[in-house]
């Protein structure tokens, strides 16, 4: 199944007023991870892999913290459902020794501008508390 994602991650970031958040003069494409650019550099990348439109963000390194000792926080952070992803998404991974954030996309979420805009706020707002979690600026 083709689907435009780099169109709808545009049209979605415009339509919250935040094109300053994508990469300039940069024509996004459906074949390589686009990143969004937040404040405080930090980043949300999202790309199409195995037909899949996936979400993530590199956290931390995975030796920096303890994640047992903020496991409750944790926990309530992630425990919070979202319609715009699969269930148990987002979640905390690790991948080559990074802590990242991933999730998919579900159906709501690729329905429109809106619902992706709204889809990329949940997930930016997990994304916050985490970083709030792990004590990172």
């Amino acid at each position: 199944m083709f689907m435009n994602l780099a169109g709808l991650i545009s049209s979605a970031i415009r339509y919250i007023g935040r094109g300053d958040a994508l990469p300039v003069n940069t024509q996004l494409d459906n074949h390589s991870a686009i990143t969004l650019y937040l404040e405080n550099a930090k980043c949300i990348h999202v790309m199409t892999i195995d037909d899949t439109p996936v979400i993530w963000s590199v956290i931390c390194e995975y030796k920096r913290v303890d994640t047992r000792s903020i496991s409750k926080s944790l926990l309530a952070v992630m425990n919070n459902y979202s319609p715009f992803f699969h269930f148990g998404q987002p979640a905390l991974v690790n991948i080559d020794g990074n802590i990242e954030l991933r999730a998919t996309f579900s159906l709501l979420a690729l329905k429109n501008e809106e619902t992706m805009a709204a889809a990329i706020n949940d997930y930016a707002l997990v994304m916050e508390n985490i970083f709030k979690i792990y004590n990172i600026n």
